[in-house]
């Protein structure tokens, strides 16, 4: 990755070394169950929107990244959200996910990387810490910048192959201070591949009794593994490596959003893992679909308080600011990309969390000057004593 304005922090071979050192032992099986209940949660809190798609694990690992520097109440707060054992968590998934399979049918990859702005000192310990049960990359910059920003699209493309060119339009606010990325990257071929020349318009039918068309991919005469039960009816179709693509509907005629609400992560769990199969003509519909996140407010609704507010937050574990003031929280964003297809499927998310710097409060408040209706304006030359141009704006 060429980096035109930012640079590898100056500790991240030390960093490595040390790391590398670094043996983690658990006394016992890593409970992942945390995990699944904010998994199923995020889904729940964050599917208003029309075709809604997101990565609950790419959220976790910057929540986790977050958490990892914090104490007092905000820790205790993001503990509550992400289980006390979000550092185990987060390092076996980190040791089990990640892979690259035989043939390049199945990639999957997982990346997490720390900005720190000039004018903040990151804590060595911290940065041990995230390299350890992160992997993380740690970079130094002026956030603020154009070159900051376009080294972040840069590393968020790479770190998805591409499907996410651009997570920032525009360079992060003056007051940031650090930003914390996590990139998830899947692409895997179906192990039972839909006939391409199957594919063709069909009608699909919305829940407000309307009907348009889609591009439907068509298996016929096939044993897939299937489920049904009184509530719902899905399958499983099986990618390289382990990994599956669950497709649950609804038996009767109620909304698949109430569905989800009745049913719990471990009863999705259970169908994600059938194993019976079944003789069926399967019809799924060929799609893409994106989505990008302000999760604050979610994240507020789940208990997270004092992380958003200058005066409760405690980051200080993560480093300091040259002039001594506190961090906060001020933004949390996800993009999420997926795209379905009769070889496969391709889906990334990038999440990422800014903090900013809190700034002193002005000695008087200032003046709001609005230019909100019409307005008169003149361009004029002192030297001449002129008017060069006057016109009035009245309508956009």
């Amino acid at each position: 990755m060429l980096l035109t304005g930012c640079n590898v922090y100056s500790d991240s071979q030390n960093l490595t070394e040390s790391a590398g050192k670094a043996v983690v032992c658990y006394e016992e099986a890593v409970s992942l169950t945390p995990f699944y209940d904010f998994s199923y949660n995020f889904f729940q809190g964050n599917m208003e929107d029309m075709n809604p798609v997101m990565s609950p694990l790419s959220a976790y690992y910057a929540m986790s990244l977050a958490a990892s520097g914090a104490d007092g109440e905000t820790r205790e707060e993001l503990e509550a959200l992400l289980g006390e054992n979000f550092y185990q968590v987060c390092d076996e998934i980190m040791e089990i996910l990640p892979r690259k399979g035989s043939e390049e049918n199945i990639t999957i990859s997982l990346a997490n990387s720390a900005w720190l702005d000039d004018s903040f000192r990151g804590d060595k310990n911290w940065l041990l810490e995230i390299n350890t049960y992160f992997e993380s990359e740690v970079f130094k910059s002026n956030l603020s910048s154009i070159d900051a920003m376009n080294d972040i699209n840069q590393w968020c493309s790479d770190k998805t192959q591409g499907l996410i060119p651009q997570f920032l339009s525009e360079p992060l606010s003056t007051d940031t201070r650090l930003a914390l990325f996590n990139a998830l990257y899947f692409n895997s071929r179906w192990r039972n591949p839909f006939g391409k020349g199957a594919t063709r318009e069909e009608v699909f039918y919305l829940e407000d009794g309307s009907i348009t068309s889609v591009e439907m991919m068509h298996n016929y005469s096939d044993y897939q593994f299937y489920f049904a039960e009184e509530q719902v009816q899905g399958v499983c179709l099986p990618y390289y490596d382990g990994t599956t693509f669950v497709a649950l509907m609804a038996s009767d005629d109620t909304s698949i959003r109430e569905v989800y609400d009745s049913l719990s992560m471990d009863e999705l769990i259970a169908y994600a893992k059938t194993d019976k199969t079944t003789f069926i003509n399967l019809q799924l519909p060929k799609f893409q679909a994106n989505a990008s996140l302000d999760l604050i407010d979610y994240f507020k609704s789940q208990g997270v308080d004092a992380a958003f507010y200058a005066e409760k937050a405690d980051f200080h574990r993560m480093g300091a600011t040259s002039s001594g003031e506190a961090i906060y929280i001020s933004d949390i964003i996800q993009q999420a990309v997926i795209e379905v297809n009769e070889d496969g499927t391709e889906a990334g998310a990038i999440t990422m969390i800014a903090a900013a710097e809190c700034a002193a409060e002005p000695a008087e408040r200032p003046i709001d000057v609005f230019f909100n209706r019409p307005f008169f304006y003149m361009i004029y030359d002192n030297k001449a004593e002129a008017p060069l141009f006057m016109g009035i704006f009245e309508k956009p």
